[in-house]
Formats: C-alpha cells, sequence, structure tokens
C-alpha cells in the first residue's frame, strides 16, 4: 500500500482542520449608569451561557466606549437545515461576580459587527 494511513492518523489531521479559533463578532458600545458614563469596566464577551466561557474582554474608557475585536472565520449559512445556533453575552464585572447586560443570539449566520449603547441602571439590554 502506497498511501496507508493509520486511524489514529486520520484523527489528528480531523481534529487539526476543525481546531480553528470560534467565530464571535466585533463588539462594540458604550455602556452608562443613570446616564453617565461607566468608566474602567471590566467587560467579557462570552458564549451565550453564562459569563464563564469568555471568547474576549475589553475596558471602557472614559466615556463608558469599548470594542472587543471580532475573531475567527464567519461561518457561512444554508439557509435551511443544519443552521447554527448562536449566542453570546456581554459581561460587566461588578463586585465579585460578572453580571450579564447584554445578550445576543439567533440562527444561521451572526452579523460580522455589532454596535450598541446601555445603560445598565435598568434590567439587561438586549
Amino acid at each position: 500500500m502506497r498511501f496507508a494511513v493509520h486511524a489514529s492518523q486520520a484523527m489528528i489531521a480531523a481534529v487539526t482542520a476543525c481546531s480553528s479559533p470560534p467565530f464571535h463578532p466585533e463588539v462594540s458600545g458604550r455602556l452608562t449608569h443613570e446616564l453617565s458614563p461607566i468608566e474602567g469596566a471590566l467587560l467579557r464577551l462570552s458564549t451565550g451561557r453564562g459569563c464563564d466561557e469568555a471568547l474576549s474582554e475589553a475596558t471602557t474608557d472614559a466615556d463608558g466606549e469599548f470594542v472587543i475585536s471580532g475573531s475567527g472565520s464567519r461561518p457561512t449559512s444554508s439557509w435551511g437545515f443544519g443552521d447554527r445556533l448562536y449566542g453570546y453575552d456581554l459581561c460587566m464585572r461588578r463586585d465579585d461576580s460578572w453580571l450579564v447586560v447584554w445578550s445576543y443570539g439567533g440562527v444561521g449566520v451572526p452579523l460580522p459587527s455589532i454596535y450598541f449603547q446601555c445603560d445598565v441602571t435598568a434590567e439587561p439590554c438586549h
């Protein structure tokens, strides 16, 4: 056999080919509390299952603005059976815990970038 491939080699090749970083959109915006900018807030973009699985982090500036750069290859959609579900939470560090301040999700292909403004005085922004 000239081109014999062992099962373990095929599995390693398949895992390597599928291990690209997960896609997440660029998320930017402005956070306020009682309409005043929140400066220095630590933010975390997570997978939409709470705040533990961080995809990326950022800190708000003096105007409450932030940018979390996008990552990974944007998936394509088949527009039919098999479209993937996606979800993201933006979490803000408050005291010793994380608070979800914004959630975004759907079916198909996520937007490449998102901008929003949120006043965290009330419930999370959606």
